[in-house]
């Protein structure tokens, strides 16, 4: 067992805790440590003492009730936050997101081990690509920290599965950066990565918490969207890319004109298998411009 996550549970009831804990046990690629706080201030004063990978927070506590636990649990730590909500609650859950939490997780969710432990990882994941992105040599090494080709398609069989059960939609984008080794051909390598990370940093800001993105190949991503209404937001998310990367790109004093090729698929409507789907989507990309 490689992997190791710490994590912080600020939650009141301690019957919810322990089959948390318990169901993680069943988790066989990952070492999980959890420790349990029952109410903000606790674990707060938990998080000034010790290091987390991540925070699961309910936002009923006895101290709190809102999400202005996210905001109080900000002012002393950047750990990603993921939020547990009632299975009645997805508003709750979304509107935590936007006040900065990672993502939301339904309490029946506990018993569903993937589920939990995927969110947890995307959520440090994520976490890791920014703080790599935000630093001055560019986040380069962000490159490493993106989940390849053989990590995203199992990432998209689990939530195929749970799509299914649950009668939800789902979509992939697949970007190429188009003639990115033509027009880098004269910059240094440490340059080159450099302008990849600053492109995934782009693409960072845009994709919900939520969502997967990955670096299927030299210059080609995917992003993974899950829980959609329909089409629209696989077309709006494709407008915003376009919008944010095709233009010039200024780095270490040269100039790229970058211009990206997207195509998408979409569960149930293309098709239900998680290779067919990855095709489909290169399959129908086209330059945006």
């Amino acid at each position: 067992m490689g992997n190791k996550v710490k994590f912080l549970l600020i939650e009141d009831n301690e019957g919810d805790a322990y089959l948390l804990k318990y169901n993680l046990e069943d988790d066989e690629t990952t070492e999980y440590e959890m420790v349990h706080a029952f109410s903000l201030l606790e674990g707060i004063d938990k998080l000034q003492k010790d290091d987390f990978d991540v925070i699961l927070l309910d936002l009923n506590l006895p101290d709190s009730f809102d999400t202005t636990s996210i905001e109080r649990i900000k002012e002393v730590s950047d750990t990603p936050i993921i939020i547990l909500t009632g299975t009645d609650h997805e508003e709750m859950g979304l509107e935590a997101i936007r006040a900065g939490a990672h993502d939301y997780l339904a309490k029946y969710e506990y018993s569903i081990v993937p589920s939990v432990a995927r969110s947890m990882k995307h959520a440090i994941e994520r976490d890791r690509i920014k703080n790599h992105t935000d630093k001055s040599d560019g986040g380069s090494s962000s490159l490493l920290a993106l989940p390849n080709r053989t990590l995203f398609t199992s990432y998209l069989k689990e939530e195929l599965s749970d799509s299914k059960k649950k009668d939800k939609k789902l979509a992939i984008v697949m970007m190429d950066v188009l003639e990115f080794e033509e027009k880098t051909e004269e910059l240094d390598e440490k340059t080159k990565d450099i302008a990849l990370a600053k492109i995934i940093a782009k693409v960072m800001k845009i994709v919900r918490a939520k969502d997967s993105f990955a670096r299927i190949d030299n210059y080609r991503f995917a992003i993974l969207q899950t829980d959609i209404e329909n089409e629209e937001d696989t077309a709006n998310l494709m407008i915003a890319l376009q919008k944010a990367i095709k233009g010039s790109l200024k780095i270490e004093g040269n100039e790229i004109d970058l211009n990206i090729s997207i195509g998408y698929s979409y569960f149930p409507t293309d098709n239900d298998e998680p290779e067919e789907l990855l095709e489909l989507a290169t399959s129908k990309m086209i330059a945006t411009g």
